[in-house]
């Protein structure tokens, strides 16, 4: 039932908007269809759906522009605190010239990544995951942020490869590390 509920939910991010938008109607204007009585949640399901719209809505606005659906068929790289490993469910990743790109055109490649202060290291290790065949990943530039109330603030510009299915890429490699 949890999957099916799960299914659902991603269905109404992404109709509810266009439907809003092709009738012009405000967003408080369409109402968000409610579970049939039939179906009862446990707190457990109710907590994994927020949790999938949450998801659903950080990831896009983490970019300087709606991510772009693109075809994938090639590796794809994330770079961790040295010594630190790779999160299972994390769905920011680049490519290698994005890498280098992004050595040369920012001060450190946490400005250009907008990597959180807790992210940021004089040193990387580079993971490389590989899909299991051709997927879809969702690509955007990094937005700028900033944190501490402004005191630190990112850049953003280099792209991101949104992947929201990790189960359909490798495990992460470790390939390298590079300074930041």
């Amino acid at each position: 039932m949890l999957k099916q509920l799960l299914l659902t939910a991603a269905m109404l991010l992404a109709v509810l908007p266009v439907t809003r938008a092709r009738t012009g109607a405000s967003p408080d204007a369409l109402p968000i269809p409610i579970a049939p009585p039939s179906v009862i949640m446990s707190g457990e399901d109710m907590a994994a759906l927020r949790l999938v719209h949450a998801r659903a809505i950080e990831q896009p606005a983490s970019g300087a522009a709606l991510p772009a659906a693109t075809p994938m068929a090639l590796p794809l790289l994330k770079i961790v605190p040295h010594g630190q490993s790779v999160s299972p469910y994390s769905p920011y990743f680049t490519t290698g010239q994005q890498l280098q790109n992004g050595s040369g055109d920012c001060g450190t490649l946490a400005d250009c990544f907008g990597l959180p202060l807790k992210s940021e290291a004089p040193l990387y290790d580079v993971y490389q995951v590989t899909p299991h065949g051709p997927v879809t990943v969702f690509v955007s530039p990094v937005a700028p942020t900033e944190e501490l109330g402004g005191l630190v603030r990112r850049k953003g510009g280099a792209l991101q490869y949104l992947l929201p299915n990790r189960k359909l890429w490798s495990a992460p490699v470790l390939v390298g590390t590079i300074t930041n």
